[in-house]
């Protein structure tokens, strides 16, 4: 008797039957939200690259349009840009991650210091023409804030139907040309 309980019991101890499915179970548990934040910073760095391009080619097309633009190239679609020309060229550039009404464009106008080495101070009065002469610089800064898809890594008011985000943020400055 002893040894029909000992052999039922071995049987029992050894079936292994279904052990796939549940180590199947566990290991998509960490694989697929692995695979998701994989994809998730990806689309981050992408964004990162996206705004640090619309930042440098902001400040390329700022650069060209000081206030003497108009005179020197009169070809010019745009001459004498203001803030407002700059952030409606960002947001009309057509980057395909970035949702134009999370862009936030800043520029700045910057005067050269009579001092070496040079350094660079604001320009007052902001958006003047005498801040747009060649030789002034303008610095554009381009923020996005770019919603996070992952719902364990969204901290959303349960009162709001709001995500978080991440702050993305670059800064390009040149030195007006004309």
């Amino acid at each position: 008797m002893a040894n029909r309980v000992m052999n039922l019991w071995t049987r029992i101890v050894r079936q292994d039957e279904g052990s796939q499915l549940v180590e199947l179970a566990l290991s998509l548990l960490l694989l697929i939200p692995l695979i998701i934040g994989t994809m998730e910073l990806a689309m981050g760095f992408f964004a990162f690259n996206e705004v640090t391009d619309a930042a440098r080619t902001a400040s390329r097309w700022a650069m060209v349009r000081g206030s003497t633009s108009c005179a020197n190239t009169p070809s010019l679609s745009k001459c004498d840009a203001t803030d407002v020309d700059i952030r409606t060229y960002v947001r009309g550039i057509g980057y395909p991650l970035l949702t134009s009404s999370n862009i936030t464009v800043t520029t700045n106008w910057l005067v050269a210091t009579q001092s070496t080495p040079t350094s660079w101070s604001a320009c007052t009065p902001v958006g003047s023409d005498a801040c747009k002469v060649p030789g002034n610089q303008v610095q554009i800064t381009v923020s996005y804030s770019l919603p996070l898809i992952l719902k364990f890594w969204t901290s959303t008011n349960k009162f709001t139907a709001q995500r978080s985000t991440w702050a993305i943020s670059s800064t390009a400055a040149e030195t007006i040309a004309q």
